[in-house]
């Protein structure tokens, strides 16, 4: 291997050990010294996952740029345009929407950005969790509800407790979903382990779905 392609090797490594690492510096926090994991008095579960999902959202349009390809949060429409999906938290898609609410209304200063995606231009659907435990009922009415939109369905969660992640990816897989991965998990001691390996990976399967756009 020249030494050029290993400099670009290096510098595509580093962007995404940056992507990383704006991404978890930004959530962390806020769990580990609040013992959000446990108790939830403080910030709504609701509103931290909003905000986990739209914080992706931005990595991801990032990880895309230059490809026509994208991620919102949104709906996906069947071939008639009449009958949506259950709302998902982030749709990967061709860089096209039908409609668009707030975001596509040339506000300047938009509070929300809610699209209508076709079926024909949906790559793929993330479903976010702040903190994760178990494959739910909830859950698994969920991917088997939008799988009938997109076929391509993942699961992504902020953190799951440190010694659950195989039990945890093999019940998405059952129930489901194409793919589990999360950002870190805490243990007992609340010690963050940052999943460096399954972001990469993440990476990877996302920028896969760019070529076939």
């Amino acid at each position: 291997m020249s030494g050029r392609r290993r400099a670009s090797e290096g510098l595509s490594n580093g962007f995404l050990y940056e992507s990383l690492d704006t991404l978890y510096t930004s959530l962390h926090r806020w769990r580990v010294d609040e013992g959000l994991f446990e108790a939830r008095k403080t910030i709504l579960p609701f509103v931290r996952g909003l905000r986990f999902s739209a914080l992706l959202i931005y990595r991801v349009r990032k990880l895309l740029a230059g490809q026509d390809v994208t991620a919102s949060w949104g709906v996906v429409l069947d071939e008639s345009k009449s009958r949506p999906s259950r709302e998902c938290d982030i749709i990967i898609h061709r860089n096209k929407w039908e409609h668009a609410w707030d975001g596509g209304d040339a506000v300047g200063d938009p509070v929300m950005d809610f699209r209508f995606v076709r079926r024909q231009d949906a790559l793929a659907i993330i479903s976010c969790k702040e903190a994760i435990r178990r494959i739910d009922v909830e859950m698994r009415g969920y991917v088997e509800a939008v799988r009938e939109y997109v076929p391509r369905v993942w699961l992504f969660a902020e953190c799951c407790e440190e010694g659950s992640q195989n039990a945890l990816e093999e019940g998405a897989q059952e129930a489901g979903y194409e793919s589990f991965w999360y950002l870190y998990s805490l243990d007992k001691q609340r010690t963050e382990n940052v999943n460096e390996p399954g972001w990469f990976e993440f990476v990877k399967r996302l920028r896969s779905l760019a070529p076939h756009a």
